[in-house]
């Protein structure tokens, strides 16, 4: 006899924030700013970093400032791989994705549902 379990795993996107992005004309440099949304805001965010293709660009920015790098711009974030890694002092929280086309930052909550066993007589 075997036996056959199904799994289904859903993804919800789960927003916790929006970001901005701005161009200085002083400098020509843009600027990235995040608000969380006020009920992750117990999570104890203190810093984040920006993410692309596996490599941090920039340094670690504290919640409440703007990043600026020479080497971002809108392109950056629609980059698939862009990133938020968010900060506890020196103890990393979690990672988030954007969505470049509705301005939010989100993570993705993975819920596995496992169906019922299937049985199968050979």
């Amino acid at each position: 006899m075997l036996l056959i379990i199904l799994i289904t795993i859903k993804i919800e996107k789960i927003e916790i924030g929006t970001y901005n992005i701005e161009i200085s004309p002083e400098t020509g440099l843009y600027s990235l700013s995040l608000t969380i949304f006020e009920e992750y805001l117990d999570n104890h965010f203190t810093n984040y970093e920006l993410w692309i293709n596996n490599e941090m660009l920039g340094d670690r920015t504290p919640i409440g400032k703007s990043f600026v790098h020479s080497e971002l711009g809108i392109d950056t974030l629609e980059n698939p791989s862009a990133r938020i890694k968010m900060y506890h002092n020196d103890i990393f929280v979690d990672e988030y994705k954007i969505d470049s086309e509705n301005k939010k930052i989100y993570f993705e909550n993975k819920v596995i549902i496992r169906d019922n066993p299937i049985e199968q007589t050979h």
